[in-house]
């Protein structure tokens, strides 16, 4: 069907770059020839016939008229910033700037959901942005609009609001993370001064990454990438305090230097600390939030950006000003519908699992493109040689991805047979294609998941402890089974005993030597001799679509380019939604340092309005004026169903009901524990701090089912605590506070605290009495029973009290 912009000019300059190639936007019906011109409205509305054209101009005319008159630029962009300095998420656009937004929900606008599309490159908007001229005239909104919130986008939103700047972040989920919550193998950096034992040097790492990358390195990128890599590790740090202490060698690596924490996964772990970080701004107004709100469309002028159209999770669309977008929106390994980059580019893999999140789609790039952008390599998309089969569910076309680490801890990957078949420490794209040939006939692929040949992850009782936090992850998923000796191990994969005998002794053969047929060199955790009192753990793996290395082409300061080379003035990318950075096939742990140097980079050189912001006044959660219920384990046993999930965890009550579908780890792990006490659980695989992104589904404390002491001190073992003793647990970390004479440590409880776990921090090595009189009652206390350290004495000097 024949479709036209409305135009702004009688040039003929649309709201996107004139001359373009790429492909237009399409609407339901052309716009007539007499439609609207300067000054008469800044929408386009679709009449379903034209005998009603000049009544529709009329009353657009007359209500853009009023609503001028009513309001001049100035308080224009007063109440923009009141509205965005209040809640934190805002649902359905229910509050908006009528100037800044236009919201369209009538009857003749032509709403078409945007997976319904056929081709949603060329999907369809309600209305046309019409007089571009007067929309690039309103003060932007904030200094930059993030497109993602993967640790890309978040990297870039942070800087720029530490910076003194001010943001908007949209995402299209219902939570903040995007696939960043799933990675799981670490971050690789080069090179820190407590890694200086493992011999590793820029130039071993760049090399690495070069043979990786293949001819089509791209070099200038390459050397962004990790010539920052040891700033951007000791930020995420120093700045969101992220234990990434543990280090590990993977595949295709010739040295350790890939990070991770002791505890948690740390992909979760990083995003965790990411939102506190950001949502911290929140009260300010500098920063805003908005959930289950996509972006449709980037606004330009012939040579900038102007801002961004979006839709809300009910279909409403609205119009943002900014002079800089950033896009971090990710790659597109999940859409297999008709017209999608992976049916265009690799049609050979449609039909392949993947371990990305539904939500990997592509938009970033499609948006981008209709305004001249630039892509590359499109048809490179690595395949992940170890994505988990879920027993439960073998057909299904996503994959839990069992980590690289899994193999760095010295996992060994068996055929169908029980044999060895690569070396498990080579790059992805080779230990994938040495799996790819068990499926071939006639050289082509058989790529149908459910026809494919059976391949196991197989590790060590040391590998297992190595990996114990991953290991007990998968293993409460169904993905990972514990298995004593290797009799219990041929009966679970249905092979002999002497076949595995066989594997397993010439592996140790090889470990000894130094060396084996695969070229493997490197050995760690190799089964003992005694393969019968030896505890496997095992789990089918299969390939897996896991990752794009083709998108967006940008410059090594995250501007997006046109064909030509020239920028597109304001608009960056970040993460997988960009090309070249990783060329043919990515290294293990470089997607999050991907996402963090250039993240960190475009946070950095993003303009910041010099105008001075005067925050609002911070606000004070009002749950602190209102006790907490305490809820007995009796209660929260009934509500133990999918539909009504509540969890106990560290003393606090959590509904997360609809958290489950959300949890990066797969509805599975939250829904088995439901109506239980969790806590040990979620120990062996978060860190405290991962209670954080909760606070808001927690319904109450859990009672406590020992008796009380009548006095605390009483208690034989309590000891006496000084005021110099009590002061040197003051950090977020290590939190004393002394109430009513007795010292407890409430680090962990502060982390589900309703009130939020500030309010305790300004409490730490003092005596928050006076405080917590003010409100709750001394019963309280008894929640708070399990805490307590020992009696406060001020023999040595006078205690600091808490409102001081």
């Amino acid at each position: 069907m024949d479709s036209t912009f409305f135009r702004n000019d009688r040039s003929g300059a649309s709201c996107h770059r004139r001359g373009n190639t790429a492909k237009r936007t399409n609407f339901k019906r052309k716009i007539p020839s007499t439609a609207p011109r300067r000054g008469e409205t800044t929408d386009v509305i679709f009449l379903r016939n034209e005998k009603f054209l000049v009544a529709g101009l009329l009353v657009a005319a007359l209500v853009w008229i009023d609503v001028s008159l009513r309001r001049s630029p100035s308080s224009r962009y007063a109440s923009r910033r009141e509205n965005y300095s209040s809640d934190l998420v805002r649902p359905a656009w229910s509050r908006y700037d009528q100037n800044v937004f236009h919201v369209h929900n009538r009857h003749h606008v032509h709403l078409r959901p945007f997976q319904d599309d056929l081709n949603h490159h060329e999907k369809q908007l309600p209305f046309q942005l019409g007089e571009i001229n007067e929309f690039a005239n309103i003060p932007p909104m904030a200094d930059a609009i993030v497109v993602g919130s993967g640790l890309a986008g978040l990297t870039a939103a942070l800087t720029v609001l530490d910076r003194g700047g001010t943001v908007i972040v949209f995402e299209k989920e219902p939570i903040l993370g995007g696939n960043s919550n799933k990675a799981s193998s670490g971050i690789n950096a080069c090179c820190l001064a407590e890694d200086q034992k493992w011999n590793d040097t820029l130039a071993l790492f760049r090399d690495d990454t070069v043979l990786s990358a293949g001819r089509i390195a791209d070099m200038d990128l390459i050397d962004t990438l990790v010539g920052n890599s040891a700033n951007a590790v000791k930020w995420l740090h120093q700045r969101l305090g992220i234990d990434l202490s543990v280090l590990a060698q993977l595949g295709g690596h010739r040295r350790k230097r890939t990070h991770r924490p002791k505890k948690g996964f740390v992909g979760a772990e990083i995003m965790a600390a990411m939102e506190t970080a950001i949502r911290a701004y929140e009260p300010t107004g500098r920063a805003t939030i908005y959930l289950n709100t996509q972006v449709q469309q980037l606004i330009t002028d012939d040579e900038r950006i102007l801002g961004v159209v979006t839709e809300s999770l009910h279909g409403e669309y609205g119009k943002l000003r900014s002079d800089h977008v950033i896009l971090a929106t990710g790659g597109f390994a999940s859409d297999r519908s008709h017209g999608s980059f992976l049916e265009k580019f690799r049609p050979d893999l449609v039909n392949m699992p993947a371990t990305a999140g539904a939500f990997s789609t592509g938009d970033g790039i499609a948006m981008a493109e209709l305004l001249g952008a630039a892509t590359r390599d499109m048809e490179k998309i690595q395949l992940h040689p170890t994505g988990f089969v879920d027993p439960a569910n073998r057909a299904s076309p996503n994959k839990v991805l069992a980590a690289e680490m899994l193999r760095g801890v010295g996992g060994i990957l068996l055929d169908g047979t029980g044999r060895r078949f690569c070396n498990e420490l080579g790059t992805r794209d080779y230990v994938s294609n040495q799996m790819m040939k068990y499926k071939t006939k006639g050289g082509l692929p058989k790529l149908r998941h459910d026809e494919q040949s059976k391949f196991f992850l197989l590790l060590s009782a040391a590998a297992a402890r190595d990996a114990q936090r991953h290991v007990n992850a998968y293993v409460s998923q169904g993905l990972l089974t514990k298995l004593h000796g290797i009799d219990e191990l041929s009966k679970h994969l249905s092979i002999p005993r002497r076949v595995l005998s066989t594997t397993l002794l010439n592996y140790r053969n090889s470990a000894s030597y130094g060396r084996d047929e695969f070229g493997k060199s490197v050995f760690e955790n190799v089964p003992t001799a005694d393969f019968d009192s030896e505890a496997f753990v095992v789990g089918e793996v299969t390939p897996v679509l896991h990752y794009c290395m083709g998108g967006l082409t940008i410059d090594t300061e995250g501007n997006v380019l046109r064909s030509d080379g020239t920028w597109i003035e304001g608009l960056y990318a970040a993460g997988e939604v960009t090309g070249g950075v990783h060329g043919n096939n990515r290294l293990g742990g470089n997607s999050l340092l991907e996402c963090a140097v250039f993240g960190g980079i475009i946070g950095r050189n993003v303009p910041i309005d010099e105008i001075q912001r005067t925050p609002s006044a911070e606000r004070i959660s009002k749950e602190v004026e209102e006790p907490a219920d305490i809820i007995s384990m009796e209660e929260v046993a009934k509500h133990a169903s999918p539909g009504d999930c509540w969890i106990a965890l560290s003393g606090t009550v959590y509904d997360l009901s609809t958290f489950a579908e959300q949890h990066p780890g797969g509805a599975r792990t939250i829904l088995s524990l439901a109506g239980t006490d969790g806590t040990k659980i979620f120990d062996n695989i978060h860190s405290p701090h991962m209670l954080d992104i909760l606070k808001d589904r927690i319904v109450g404390i859990l009672e406590r089912t020992a008796e009380p002491l009548d006095d605390p001190s009483d208690d034989l073992h309590l000891r006496n605590i000084s005021t110099q003793e009590l002061k040197q647990h003051s950090s977020k970390d290590n939190m004393w506070v002394v109430l009513h004479g007795t010292v407890y440590d409430l680090t962990d409880f502060s982390k589900g605290h309703p009130g939020g776990a500030f309010l305790i921090q300004k409490l730490a090595g003092k005596d928050g009495t006076d405080q917590f009189q003010v409100f709750h009652p001394t019963e309280k206390l008894d929640i708070i029973r399990r805490y307590a350290v020992g009696s406060f004495t001020e023999e040595d000097g006078v205690l600091e009290a808490g409102l001081a």
